[in-house]
């Protein structure tokens, strides 16, 4: 074991809030060799911090498991599928579990107030690039088509609709689904009088103004749920009382104005209970039968990584994922795979409890946790380097009850 100079242990900080900073703000799936260099770069710091601290061994062999994991799992796939598209997909899953390891065993070195800054500035550069791109939008200084064709060279993940006709665009990134989990953090550090003022406020209005345009039914749910059980595990304490009221004239008078002006009335109405929404319904119905079909022909190991959702109804798509992630997944690492994901989810989860010494805020985390787990079953999102945040965010939420850093 050796000591590391102060000024590397400011460094690593740094690499470290860069990491999140820029998962928080890159566009989908954009910019993917840049995460990679950040992913390496994060993974080396992460590695050498670990080694003098002499603790290595146990969590480099928790990541050694899981890396083995996917490794057989790539083998299964080079066998069934395509080896390029294999290796793609192994090493996408491969980003996310490195960030992911690096996010929570790097977490003991930075300092919380700089991870929740860092999560709040991310969120306002990403506000700045989307409300930036929907007024270019709306201003006429970008076309939509155009911008739909350019979003699918540069980040195929993202979601664009409802500007065919010349209306304003739906644009759901990965980034949004990090959104609520932001809000779930800030709302546990004002509780407890750790962010106050105007850097909260205008911080909270422009994440609910946000989640707002991603006109996503599973995003409002999930915010307005983490919302409802806070205010009402907390609604003695006076500063959530004012929460309270800033939901209530968010929600229900200046989001709904906003949607309005800005062109969204139909589209919004659409998500909920016109064309969009039947569209959306349909495309998850059509595609729990073939999915079913390729889970039967190999129950037990599945396919491997590389397996084509195409056949599961995503049309000329070259996405390895399905908006039904879970049963996506278990086509591909069968009801083995399934079983070992279960068990670390159930390992992870009773961590994620034990540690919180806070029963409102442990009721909270499990709601939250819950949902989040619920979105593999609506979202392809569960499992990507961009969400890699969202499983510090809780890991972060959990150690509340801990003595500060």
């Amino acid at each position: 074991m050796f000591k590391l100079p102060m000024n590397y242990k400011h460094l690593y900080q740094s690499i470290y809030g860069a990491s999140v900073f820029f998962l928080v703000v890159a566009p989908g799936s954009a910019l993917v060799a840049i995460k990679a260099l950040l992913m390496l770069l994060l993974f080396s710091a992460t590695g050498v911090r670990l080694v003098s601290s002499g603790v290595a061994k146990g969590s480099l062999l928790h990541l050694l498991l899981w890396a083995s994991f996917i490794l057989v799992w790539l083998l299964i796939g080079i066998v069934n599928n395509n080896e390029v598209d294999a290796l793609r997909e192994a090493a996408a899953y491969f980003s996310f579990l490195l960030f992911v390891f690096c996010f929570i065993v790097g977490l003991q070195w930075v300092s919380r107030n700089v991870l929740i800054k860092v999560l709040v500035a991310g969120a306002l550069c990403y506000g700045a690039l989307k409300f930036g791109i929907l007024l270019a939008v709306i201003l006429g200084f970008i076309n939509p088509v155009d911008l739909y064709w350019w979003l699918q060279d540069v980040a195929s993940g993202i979601v664009m609709s409802g500007f065919w006709s010349g209306g304003i665009p739906r644009i759901t990134m990965a980034n949004d689904y990090v959104l609520p989990l932001i809000l779930l953090m800030m709302l546990i550090e004002y509780a407890k009088q750790e962010i106050s003022g105007w850097f909260f406020w205008i911080s909270l209005t422009i994440i609910f103004m946000l989640i707002a345009i991603t006109l996503s039914r599973y995003l409002y749910l999930f915010s307005a749920l983490i919302l409802c059980v806070f205010l009402i595990l907390n609604f003695l304490k006076h500063r959530v009382f004012k929460i309270g009221v800033f939901v209530l004239l968010a929600g229900l008078i200046v989001v709904p104005v906003m949607l309005v002006e800005m062109g969204y009335a139909e589209r919004l109405s659409s998500r909920f209970e016109g064309e969009d929404a039947a569209s959306s319904d349909i495309t998850k119905a059509d595609q729990v039968s073939p999915l079913i079909d390729m889970i039967d022909s190999s129950k037990v190991i599945g396919h491997g990584f590389g397996l084509s959702m195409v056949k599961a109804g995503r049309g000329n798509k070259t996405s390895f994922q399905a908006e039904l992630q879970w049963f996506s997944l278990t086509a591909k690492v069968g009801f083995v795979g399934l079983g070992i994901i279960f068990s670390a989810l159930a390992l992870y989860s009773a961590n994620l409890l034990f540690y919180v010494l806070d029963f409102r805020i442990k009721i909270l985390l499990a709601t939250a946790w819950l949902l989040w787990l619920l979105a593999g079953f609506f979202n392809p999102v569960m499992l990507l380097a961009t969400t890699s945040v969202n499983y510090l965010i809780f890991y972060a939420a959990s150690l509340t009850g801990k003595p500060k850093i």
